[in-house]
């Protein structure tokens, strides 16, 4: 279960990994030289992507209730470790994954 993120160019940015053998929402995103953990608290909307140094990178929430649309989410750049691009893209892999997972125990 993993997502690539790719730029503009086709040049590709990271790998985004689920924690397979967890059914908690535990992920891990990792570019050329660096690593963050995506974690979301157990029965939580709220995500935190943190860097090597447990600092807060990015936060987004899964919000719902934005026009009826069906897994909308809320993001917010804390840094500019990572663009917002790239974290729209880490989201969408999440998600991605999250739906792979779930079908999957149905």
């Amino acid at each position: 279960m993993k997502w690539l993120v790719f730029g503009l160019n086709d040049e590709q940015l990271g790998i985004l990994k689920g924690n397979t053998f967890s059914f908690k929402k535990k992920f891990m995103y990792t570019t050329e030289g660096h690593t963050y953990k995506i974690c979301s608290p157990s029965y939580s909307r709220d995500f935190t992507i943190t860097n090597e140094k447990e600092m807060v990178v990015a936060t987004f929430k899964l919000t719902n209730h934005v026009l009826s649309v069906k897994n909308a989410f809320e993001i917010c750049n804390v840094t500019e470790e990572l663009k917002t691009e790239e974290i729209i893209m880490i989201v969408m892999g999440i998600n991605a994954i999250w739906k792979r997972r779930t079908k999957g125990k149905s």
